[in-house]
């Protein structure tokens, strides 16, 4: 009897999924009920057979499948388990999905073509993406590289993933114009990032994994991608505020362009970063001396070291070598906000631990930085000083609150956690340049004034 209500619950679930496939229902209820423990060994043939482009694919399921794409969801779970339950579910659907659609393409390394998207949704969910970003990163290159359409993405996932895949499928296919038609594709891509600036976001995780194995294409190739991700990608990360994703690309371009320059840069700065490594221990125990008198045990210290491209391309700006530069080295106290009740302003105990700073060391003129109540374009918040150390040595010392620093990492990404569709428009407000784009006498020149960024001294 239990044998029989085990084989009829089995029966059941992929019916009832395949009648949810077809009528387009994907409710939080309905995908709870779906992904039982059993959904991938149960409902993959359901699956590939209500979406039409995936049919012949039903015979090719193997075992081995099977256990890769567990694999690949149980290594991305802990990334993404701020999502709901019914989000996960989804997530897991794409992945399906994407590997199906995937199944017979390799990479230039020869490994499975899923991993490029599962990557993809690594680094989105690192950003703690939202879920129709996340979904939108794995299947991003199913409607240019397979028959999926973005109807039957629409059907499973909603128009969010549908509109997202759109643009950064609109986005990859600017690399594939002759000039003229590759600079009219990049103004579409900003139109389309402005509709919705998660299409950034994806288009950024997946450049970013591709600079990462960029090693397998053919040098020609491999400089040609450097250039276009310095010239486009590496300014479009900084616009929204990603700090991270922007050195790395930066870094990644730069070891391709110039290995020889990219290595004396990185012995250089390795020398300095020692130099300072005693004077660093000493320094961040008399903060922490400070910080316990303001804010006890709500603070985190930080050491940050300017990024390769960064510091060499700062050098050469100011005509200096690297030993020169004041920020090479900075050290972050980050406040957590949620513990000052008794502030109008959480953002008020950042001044408060600057004042105490600057009793305790000697600061560099000039080099105090309000970005709390003058943010950057991006919507960056810091405050910034450079103090002389015991052996004189500048280091520069950033305080901000959590939320300011979450921000400052992931950019537009972190948005979303606040709820903040103010922010979110204000990262990409530069789009707004698109208005005017009829005042520009070539699209390049349009493009050139939307990526440009201010100059930093």
């Amino acid at each position: 009897m239990k044998m029989f209500m085990f084989i009829f619950l089995n029966i059941l679930n992929i019916k009832v999924f395949g009648f949810f496939l077809k009528n387009n229902i994907i409710s939080r209820q309905s995908v709870n009920f779906l992904f039982l423990q059993s959904f991938p060994e149960k409902c993959i043939p359901t699956v590939l057979n209500n979406v039409h482009s995936l049919n012949n694919l039903v015979k090719n399921i193997k075992e081995n499948d099977i256990i890769e794409l567990n694999n690949y969801y149980d290594k991305l779970k802990p990334n993404i388990e701020y999502l709901s339950y019914s989000e996960l579910d989804k997530v897991r659907l794409s992945l399906v999905i994407a590997y199906y659609a995937h199944y017979n393409q390799k990479r230039l390394s020869s490994e499975k073509f899923i991993i490029h998207p599962y990557n993809v949704a690594i680094i989105l969910s690192e950003l703690k993406c939202d879920s129709d970003t996340i979904i939108g990163g794995i299947l991003h290159d199913t409607v240019e590289d397979t028959c999926v359409t973005l109807n039957e993405i629409e059907r499973l996932f909603g128009e969010n993933v549908r509109n997202i895949v759109y643009g950064v499928t609109k986005v990859t296919k600017c690399g594939n114009e002759n000039e003229n038609a590759y600079e009219t594709n990049l103004v579409s891509m900003f139109l389309s990032m402005r509709n919705d600036w998660r299409i950034i976001l994806v288009k950024l995780a997946d450049r970013l994994h591709n600079m990462r194995t960029l090693e397998f294409m053919e040098e020609k190739k491999q400089k040609k991608i450097s250039e276009e991700t310095l010239e486009i990608y590496s300014p479009l990360a900084h616009r929204v505020g990603m700090w991270n994703i922007r050195n790395e690309l930066e870094d990644l371009s730069f070891k391709n362009l110039n290995p020889m320059k990219y290595k004396e840069v990185v012995d250089n700065r390795t020398k300095i970063i020692r130099n300072y490594s005693e004077n660093i221990d000493i320094l961040k125990e008399k903060l922490k001396n400070i910080l316990s008198k303001i804010v006890p045990g709500k603070y985190d210290l930080e050491y940050r070291t300017k990024s390769i491209y960064s510091a060499w391309k700062k050098a050469e700006r100011n005509n200096c070598e690297i030993s020169d530069l004041k920020d090479l080295i900075a050290i972050r106290v980050i406040i957590n906000e949620d513990w000052v009740f008794n502030l109008a302003e959480p953002s008020s105990i950042c001044f408060i631990i600057l004042s105490k700073i600057h009793k305790e060391w000697k600061y560099v003129p000039g080099t105090v930085k309000d970005y709390i109540n003058f943010p950057k374009q991006n919507g960056y918040q810091s405050l910034h000083t450079t103090i002389l150390t015991e052996n004189n040595l500048p280091l520069e010392i950033q305080i901000r609150t959590k939320k300011m620093h979450n921000i400052a990492e992931n950019g537009t990404a972190a948005h979303w956690k606040y709820k903040s569709e103010k922010l979110n428009k204000k990262s990409v407000s530069w789009l707004n340049i698109l208005d005017e784009r009829d005042k520009f006498v070539s699209k390049k020149s349009l493009i050139t004034s939307a990526l440009k960024l201010p100059t930093i001294k």
